[in-house]
């Protein structure tokens, strides 16, 4: 649907509730679908006002209303909106709001914690860059999966998209070292799938 209609219903729900009207108090869902909405529409403007409404979630909840408190799915829902961006800084955007995560997930809100679909998304983004530093984020990142998850973090486990992601990475890249690396990650690929993960 039109993400602008969504927020200002949104807005007006809140406004009401704010209002003493408990009633119609939004809930986190009502809040990551409009922001899912914002990631999905495909405007220029997407990424930035996604990320408002989920900062205001932020200040909501830090103000004591649980009820709209952020979650793994509105952080997601914003890192898809700046991977699909083509905005400069798209890329950096993503991986910060990904280290937030971690952040958050570390300080025991376990509401954040980034999964496989985060990274990818992360990743991905790189691997639509222009940036110099791309395959080398893309690949730091897809690190970082496999030593959470070497750490006990079932939910980071690259899979094959995560794979693929960096394998684009580096088939954009101009990096002359870049076709042997990805070479070198396919071969891991075929040998994580015979060792059973059958996800990569």
């Amino acid at each position: 649907g039109d993400p602008e209609s969504a927020e200002a219903v949104l807005l007006r729900l809140e406004k009401l509730w704010k209002s003493g009207n408990e009633k119609v108090k939004p809930n986190t869902i009502l809040y990551n679908s409009v922001i899912d909405a914002w990631a999905k529409s495909g405007r220029r403007d997407a990424p930035k006002r996604a990320e408002a409404i989920l900062q205001h979630m932020e200040q909501l909840s830090d103000q004591g209303h649980a009820g709209v408190r952020p979650n793994t799915i509105s952080y997601s829902a914003v890192l898809n909106a700046w991977a699909k961006s083509r905005e400069k800084g798209a890329a950096q955007r993503a991986e910060a709001i990904l280290d937030h995560m971690l952040k958050l997930q570390e300080a025991g809100r376990e509401e954040c914690r980034p999964n496989t679909t985060c990274f990818t998304t992360a990743i991905d983004a790189w691997a639509r860059s222009n940036d110099k530093d791309a395959t080398t984020r893309a690949e730091a990142l897809l690190e970082k999966m496999e030593e959470l998850h070497k750490q006990g973090y079932k939910n980071t486990l690259p899979n094959a998209d995560s794979y693929n992601a960096v394998i684009t990475s580096f088939a954009r890249s101009r990096d002359p070292g870049a076709p042997k690396r990805a070479e070198e990650l396919l071969r891991k690929m075929e040998e994580l799938y015979r060792q059973g993960n059958v996800d990569a």
